[in-house]
């Protein structure tokens, strides 16, 4: 689709995406960034998710949230969201068997 909207042929924008993501898997520690590369597991996951949910090609799932918190003692209009309620913004990536892979709350 990517593509498409580019003018840019499928196999050029494939080629780009595996640039970029080989060149960010040797710049970064892999504690920041993991990307799957094993075969096998790539292949089981997609397998995986589709039995579960029929998601096509799917690696990882991911979510975002509001957490209810108690107002903090300092900076409290930090964490008030559009509702006026203190939350905390709470991302999350899990595999096919919900294990989460990746948390992040700010």
């Amino acid at each position: 689709m990517l593509g498409h909207r580019c003018r840019i042929s499928q196999q050029s924008v494939s080629n780009a995406i595996e640039t970029v993501t080989i060149s960010l898997n040797k710049l970064t520690p892999t504690t920041l960034i993991n990307f799957l590369t094993d075969l096998q597991r790539i292949t089981a996951n997609k397998l995986a998710f589709h039995s579960v949910a029929g998601f096509p090609i799917t690696l990882r799932a991911i979510d975002c949230m509001h957490v209810a918190i108690k107002a903090p003692s300092s900076h409290e209009e930090a964490f008030i969201n559009c509702k006026g309620i203190h939350t905390i913004n709470t991302q999350a990536v899990c595999d096919n068997d919900m294990h989460i892979t990746n948390l992040v709350t700010k």
